[in-house]
């Protein structure tokens, strides 16, 4: 290994070397770039890779630590400063990652109990929601749909002989811009759907008609085809509620 090579500093190599090829979903390179420019870059972008030691990560972290309230984004920005030194170590610029080091701690994981709301609290929050928002409520009690999902069904997605509903894609946003993909993990599925579910989305739909909407396909802006996408062109118009 040339050690030169780990004379660039973390900024550069991510900006030149990780971040063109870090891929993903573009909410989850949207959600990379700002954990890397707000919160990596500005601790440790003007050091050199090889000068990145473990007391300089130790540091680090206490910084976190006054900054950023939340133990989970802050495990996630630790995550995300080891993954860009473990590409570096792959690239041959370091001999391995410091993150690694044993005097290195990370933020120990929320042990905090999360429990659902009782049905009581849920009703009551779907009671007090206004009228054309209430259906998105119903939608995530009844039938377990993401609000991505709710915001990207239309009603050729709906089976009433069946009692079913088709989640076929969601709603993303990313930088204020809104485009259609595929459901999270990139699998389209089919759901129950309660008699009453039905019922509230028939009265929704008398209520509000649908209207069509005309959005990106898989990324904001996006005007290539994508030979993944199940739709015939890679704009969707479809019918969600508004």
């Amino acid at each position: 290994m040339d050690p030169r090579d780990g004379s660039i500093t973390l900024a550069d190599y991510i900006a030149m070397h990780w971040a063109p090829g870090a891929g993903g979903a573009p909410k989850t390179q949207n959600n990379r770039e700002r954990r890397a420019r707000l919160h990596i870059v500005p601790h440790l972008g003007e050091l050199p890779l090889k000068s990145i030691t473990a007391s300089e990560l130790r540091s680090c972290i206490a910084k976190l630590e006054a900054t950023v309230s939340s133990v989970d984004y802050r495990r996630g920005i630790l995550s995300e400063l080891s993954s860009i030194l473990e590409a570096a170590v792959d690239d041959n610029r370091l001999a391995r990652n410091p993150m690694h080091a044993k005097s290195v701690r990370w933020p120990r994981a929320s042990k905090e109990r999360r429990e659902a709301w009782s049905l009581e609290t849920a009703l009551r929050v779907r009671d007090v929601t206004s009228p054309r928002n209430r259906i998105a409520v119903v939608l995530g009690l009844g039938c377990g749909l993401r609000q991505g999902e709710v915001f990207g069904l239309s009603p050729e997605d709906i089976d009433y002989a069946r009692g079913v509903l088709h989640v076929r894609r969601q709603v993303q946003a990313v930088g204020g811009k809104l485009y259609f993909a595929l459901p999270k993990g990139a699998k389209t599925r089919t759901v129950d759907m309660p008699s009453s579910v039905a019922e509230e989305l028939k009265r929704h739909i008398e209520s509000f008609p649908p209207v069509g909407v005309e959005l990106p396909w898989e990324r904001p802006g996006r005007t290539g085809p994508r030979g993944s996408s199940p739709f015939s062109s890679t704009r969707d118009s479809v019918t969600p509620w508004r």
